[in-house]
């Protein structure tokens, strides 16, 4: 099959690497879309060696149709619309991925979108409402209103019922269209000082690690 591989001088190619081999748990994914990670990027800098086990090539989110399964596979079949997270190799044309580690891919969403879901969507929800326990009338601190994660959390927080108060270090008005409550500009406003103001109790997300690791 072909994967893209990243060259001595960084730039990219489109070249014959090896074929999956098909585990008893896997499912062969014929890629059809993938996203671009920060992961990636670092990869091709040659600051983020892949996991061991993992294809050399880059490639964190795809989108695609089971071509395969493997003999131990259950509730998976062949033509079904899959997206996935992985440790790397999405930037190919066939990927594996352990069963349980598939979601199926929206009716509503095209391969693209669904590409995007793995990382972002799945962490939003993990941080809201596993880990974070939010529930509908919370408010919800979102620090870094202008980054990746939070263009993901504000949005499926207000669609929810939470109340989100964000925040940003310019240009405010940028994103309005994110639906965020209330939008703090802290070169101009003090925060502790609104909050105190604001007499609720909030549930906090430390994203600036958290879009860190994951983006």
């Amino acid at each position: 099959m072909k994967a893209i591989l990243v060259n001595d001088d960084r730039s990219l190619r489109w070249d014959n690497v090896p074929d999956p081999v098909l585990g008893a748990e896997d499912c062969m994914v014929k890629i059809e879309a993938a996203a671009l990670n920060r992961a990636d990027l670092m990869q091709r800098e040659g600051d983020y060696p892949p996991p061991p086990g993992c294809p050399e090539w880059m490639g964190l989110e795809i989108a695609g149709e089971i071509a395969e399964t493997g003999a131990e596979v259950t509730g998976w079949k062949k033509g079904d619309k899959v997206s996935a997270l992985l440790g790397g190799g999405g930037y190919a044309e066939y990927a594996n991925v352990k069963y349980d580690m598939l979601m199926p891919v929206p009716e509503n969403c095209s391969m693209v979108e669904a590409a995007a879901i793995p990382e972002a969507f799945a962490t939003a929800y993990l941080k809201l409402f596993v880990e974070g326990h939010a529930k509908e009338g919370d408010t919800l601190l979102m620090q870094a209103g202008a980054s990746g994660l939070a263009s993901v959390i504000i949005p499926m927080a207000k669609a929810f019922g939470l109340r989100v108060i964000t925040t940003v270090i310019s240009d405010p008005e940028n994103i309005q269209h994110l639906g965020a409550d209330l939008v703090v500009d802290t070169r101009e406003q003090n925060l502790p000082e609104i909050l105190k103001k604001e007499g609720q109790k909030f549930k906090v997300l430390f994203v600036l690690l958290v879009d860190f690791l994951c983006c």
